[in-house]
């Protein structure tokens, strides 16, 4: 039988309206959605770290040891830290007893430490540290019933009277201790009095009410943090909440984890961690880098399926960091060094990994020393992190400095993965362009490097995923030499015949004179997303979230640009994707990005916003591999009424004659190793082309409207090869429309 003998050469437009009532396996058409913001405002964490016990809200980290240290964030108005420590010293009534210093002890969110007549007790919320002092049996005496503190900080006392007290630099804020309030076992109350006196401060409850208090009686201050609008934890352009977010999903405890820094101050910053999923927050706060005076930045996380955790790293004084989540239960494990001594090592990025045998993530970063991209394996399992043996480097052949490297999140089935970066064109210039490097699970250079523009204009800042065999990068480009605004593009890249292979790249977003900024790739199953920020016009300072889904393998857009971001005055940055694989659910991504207003705040504005989204982009089921010189078939964004709807094949036998074959029923004629899936006799040939250079072609097939649930077999015939007499055939899929 020879194939290209079938007469079936009708028109595509005719068949595509055929299909519609023969339908094999149709799906239901699937819609984008949206779910109200995330917003961590709330969450508290409370965990042993490795600098001790340490709990931490939004507005506040607070640290237990001998004495409780209660540090507010007040943002980059505040060129350092400003603390509050509180040591307890003696209570009693009439006559103090000094108290038994002892070790604090953590139950669920609060603190306790255990002093003989009296229980301090410390509970993390996210307005504040509640201070409580419980007494099972009073001291004895009948005056005031008194708790005696120290406090330390350089922030000046600007206010004191019997209700509250005020430490705080003027415009910057501080801390503020809050009215002193005794309640008794019956539920009475009564609202006592602060006395300060130099660094002593004593909370006071009345000798009449504690006389007739019923025990166990609490005494209960509040610590909060004092900030001002634009300055603190409001978000505003100084303030100290999430910022650089970055976002994994794990499928086997169904979460997100979402890590992101906060601004103590200019000479601190914190690395947090939150759980969530499109519900709501799942646990607390995850501190993972809370030392003081330290100044960690540029978090990424990835998920490692088989141990069921994440792994977080970072950037901190020149030095990659790292420490494993697990995914269940939010519980950490010690800090690792990625990549330290002399040299100094920035910008770090991870993939996960989606088999369920490995377990090793992989990490990428830049050494700016030696100008070269660097690579890690990092070995996750339940409590447990491990660096592998070497670091591969790929070294920079121009000597002109290599920087922002990406890795794709996804490695398919192939365990490749494609790594991209930044490079000067030559040294001394400061034109930018972008290189990338297929890799295997070994870290092992399978493809590349391999440049992917070489002109006059800037191309920075990349990200990258794909399922191992083809990929899309997505980065910024200069409008023209020298502009302040920049597009975002997108490029596909594919292997063929051992050699990366780029696509013609397509614009995202090309609006003149306004700036597109920090594309994020998310690689689902049948399409790609690419999220970005976008100027609303040209005189505006602040961004908003944008979304575009595309074909990966040639970058055409599957749906419209939708904007995501909640309107209002807000800049949105660091936007980051993840793909929820795993749980039948293919197709949907959740979008992070950091929001903070750009001038006046507004009460209850979330800065960290999620928003689940989900493609309405078909299902495409491989159902034979492929044979011989066959290439790859693949299609994406198969869309009823979707008018750029195409198949394409890459990687087959270069600048020959191939054609498609497309039926709704199913033949599976075997020739030698190969198996045709369509029925040519009840389908139709069509697409006959000629591949090019690198084994390349395409066939459009606009998709008319109303045909949603249709389904079909494909396949490409493609000129060489062994079988039907001198063919090679691609892979077959099942395409079902949306």
């Amino acid at each position: 039988m020879s194939i290209v003998r079938c007469a079936f050469a009708l028109v595509v437009t005719t068949w595509t309206g055929s299909i519609a009532s023969q339908s094999p396996d149709p799906v239901p058409p699937q819609r984008s959605i949206a779910a109200p913001p995330l917003d961590c405002s709330r969450s508290v964490g409370l965990a042993a770290t490795d600098e001790g016990l340490v709990g931490a809200s939004l507005r506040y980290v607070a640290r237990f040891g001998p004495e409780v240290v209660f540090t507010p964030v007040l943002g980059s108005a505040a060129s350092r830290d400003l603390p509050l420590a509180y040591r307890l010293q003696a209570v009693g009534r009439g006559e103090l007893a000094p108290i038994t210093p002892t070790e604090p002890v953590a139950d669920g969110t609060t603190v306790r430490y255990e002093h003989g007549p009296v229980t301090a007790t410390y509970e993390v919320r996210h307005d504040g540290l509640k201070q409580g002092f419980v007494f099972a049996s009073l001291p004895p005496g009948d005056g005031d019933l008194v708790v005696r503190g120290t406090i330390a900080t350089e922030l000046p006392l600007v206010h004191a009277d019997a209700r509250s007290l005020q430490f705080e630099l003027p415009g910057i804020g501080g801390v503020h201790v809050g009215a002193v309030l005794g309640i008794d076992a019956a539920g009475r109350q009564v609202v006592g009095e602060l006395r300060v006196d130099g660094d002593r401060v004593d909370y006071v409850l009345p000798a009449e009410f504690v006389a007739r208090a019923e025990l166990p009686l609490v005494v209960d201050p509040l610590l909060t943090t004092a900030s001002y609008v634009g300055i603190g934890a409001d978000g505003g352009p100084n303030g100290g909440w999430d910022r650089d977010p970055d976002l994994a999903y794990d499928p086997t405890a169904d979460v997100y984890l979402v890590v992101f820094r906060t601004n103590p101050s200019v000479s601190n910053k914190d690395l947090f961690g939150q759980r969530f999923t499109a519900a709501g927050l799942v646990g607390g706060l995850i501190a993972i880098e809370t030392a003081a005076s330290t100044l960690p930045s540029d978090p990424c996380v990835a998920d490692v399926r088989a141990s069921g955790g994440f792994v977080v790293a970072w950037h901190q004084s020149g030095d990659i960091l790292a420490r494993g989540v697990a995914a269940a239960t939010g519980s950490t494990t010690g800090v690792v060094g990625v990549a330290t001594g002399a040299d100094a090592q920035v910008q770090p990025d991870l993939a996960g990994e989606m088999d369920a045998t490995h377990t090793a993530a992989v990490c990428v970063w830049a050494n700016s020393t030696t100008s070269d991209i660097q690579a890690r394996h990092l070995i996750y399992t339940p409590g447990s992190l491990l660096i592998g043996l070497t670091v591969t480097t790929f070294a920079n052949p121009v000597s002109s400095p290599y920087s922002a490297p990406c890795i794709a999140q996804h490695d398919g089935e192939s365990g490749r993965r494609l790594i991209c970066w930044e490079r000067f064109v030559s040294l001394g210039t400061a034109n930018q362009a972008l290189v990338a490097v297929v890799v295997d699970r070994n870290l092992a250079t399978v493809a590349g490097p391999t440049l992917l523009f070489n002109n006059s204009l800037d191309e920075h800042d990349p990200d990258c995923d794909g399922d191992g065999d083809s990929w899309v990068v997505a980065f910024e480009r200069e409008e023209m030499a020298g502009s302040a605004s920049a597009n975002v593009l997108a490029v596909p890249l594919h292997l063929s015949a051992g050699s990366l292979v780029a696509g013609t790249e397509v614009g995202i977003s090309t609006f003149n004179v306004i700036d597109e900024v920090d594309p994020s790739v998310c690689w689902l199953r049948e399409s790609c997303l690419v999220a970005f920020g976008r100027q609303p016009n040209v005189l505006a300072v602040d961004y908003d979230t944008h979304v575009r889904s595309i074909d990966p393998l040639g970058c055409r857009a599957c749906e419209g640009t939708f904007q995501l971001d909640l309107g209002l005055n807000t800049k949105d940055d660091s936007t980051t994707i993840a793909w929820r694989r795993g749980n039948g659910t293919d197709d949907e991504a959740m979008i992070v990005w950091a929001s903070y207003l750009q001038f006046v705040p507004v009460p209850g504005l979330p800065s960290l916003v999620a928003i689940p989204f989900r493609g309405d982009d078909g299902r495409v089921t491989e159902v034979e591999a492929g044979c011989g010189t066959g290439g790859r078939l693949a299609t994406k964004c198969a869309r009823s009424g979707h008018a750029e709807f195409a198949l394409s094949l890459a990687a087959a036998a270069p600048s020959t004659i191939t054609a498609l074959v497309l039926a709704t029923a199913r033949i599976d004629y075997p020739c030698g190793s190969c198996v045709l899936v369509p029925d040519p006799f009840l389908g139709f040939l069509g697409g006959v082309a000629i591949t090019s250079a690198v084994g390349d072609a395409s066939t459009p097939l606009p998709l008319p409207a109303g045909i949603g649930g249709a389904a079909f077999y494909a396949q490409y015939v493609t000129v060489g090869g062994t079988c039907f007499g001198g063919f090679s055939l691609s892979n077959a899929v099942l395409v079902n429309i949306d």
